[in-house]
């Protein structure tokens, strides 16, 4: 029980977008495509030798090599925006997945469907207090990954 002017601590972050699996995956599965996009284009600007080995022209290797060394924010407006559609797309994932997040904790919430409005202040706070306990317990149960 809640003593006066005491208040229900604050609800622990869910750590269920930091160990969700699915969108951990859909990342790595994004940063995999556009590495290995990058390794594509990067050898389609190469020159193979009769020995094997890769010969990178001089033009490449100074702007990549300008380009690795220079803060996003000294980038021209072309890089940036080369760096924006990447994030766009980052975006785009995360988006869709806390949107999906989103829509849990809803219907959680209306599953919980507690009546306030008949509780005094008092009682309000010790019901907040119960479901904070219940969400912490939670949590802790969950298996960590």
């Amino acid at each position: 029980m809640l003593t006066e002017g005491e208040y229900p601590r604050p609800l622990k972050w869910n750590k269920t977008m930091t160990d969700n699996e699915g969108l951990k995956e859909q990342l790595a599965e994004y940063a995999h495509k556009s590495w290995s996009g990058w390794i594509i284009y990067m050898f389609s600007k190469m020159e193979r030798q009769s020995n094997g080995d890769w010969w990178i022209p001089k033009w490449a290797y100074e702007r990549w090599t300008r380009q690795s060394n220079t803060p996003y924010k000294d980038l021209s407006e072309d890089e940036k925006d080369s760096d924006r559609d990447e994030s766009k797309a980052i975006m785009s994932i995360t988006r869709a997945e806390l949107t999906k997040e989103r829509q849990r904790v809803i219907g959680l919430i209306e599953d919980i469907k507690i009546d306030f409005s008949h509780l005094d202040h008092h009682t309000i706070k010790e019901e907040l207090w119960r479901l904070d306990q219940l969400i912490t317990d939670i949590n802790e149960d969950r298996p960590q990954g």
